[in-house]
């Protein structure tokens, strides 16, 4: 049995000082969110083996601000994750192979069409807002359709 946990990104900026997508800063409501959900994840029964953080700054920024919920934990960051469709996604964790429980930081609508796919439930996951999925498999490669079963999710009201 393997885990997945996905959470999107905290609230943040329309635009950026930059004009890019890529470097949109959290607003003060996606800080609060950060905060209320580390407090969350530190009473919460997850226990990632590893991490998958998209490189735009507010899924960082996302990260960091949660980061003390976890302790030694591997991470991994890679622009490809950048408002990656479910199919990337998909082919990303086929390629994983190992079996780790993963809790991957990333954008919509690529992450909530992924929970779909894998739950064959409808999901659109709001901002700072975490699902927790069961999937028994034993490697990522055995990753498709229908598998997962959602077993909490979580939400900031802040």
């Amino acid at each position: 049995m393997l885990t997945l946990t996905i959470i999107r990104h905290a609230k943040t900026n329309q635009e950026s000082s930059t004009g890019k997508d890529f470097d949109r800063e959290l607003l003060p409501r996606g800080i609060s969110q950060c905060d209320e959900l580390a407090t969350y994840l530190k009473t919460a029964p997850i226990s990632p083996e590893l991490i998958l953080v998209s490189t735009a700054k507010r899924t960082q920024k996302t990260f960091e601000l949660i980061r003390h919920s976890f302790s030694n934990i591997e991470k991994n960051e890679s622009s490809e994750f950048y408002l990656a469709s479910q199919q990337e996604l998909l082919q990303y964790f086929w390629k994983l192979g190992h079996s780790k429980n993963v809790l991957f930081i990333g954008h919509n609508y690529g992450i909530s069409d992924f929970a779909s796919y894998i739950t064959n439930e409808f999901i659109d996951l709001g901002t700072s807002e975490l699902i927790h999925i069961e999937i028994p498999i034993d490697d990522w490669s055995e990753l498709s359709n229908d598998q997962g079963k959602i077993t909490y999710r979580f939400r900031p009201e802040a």
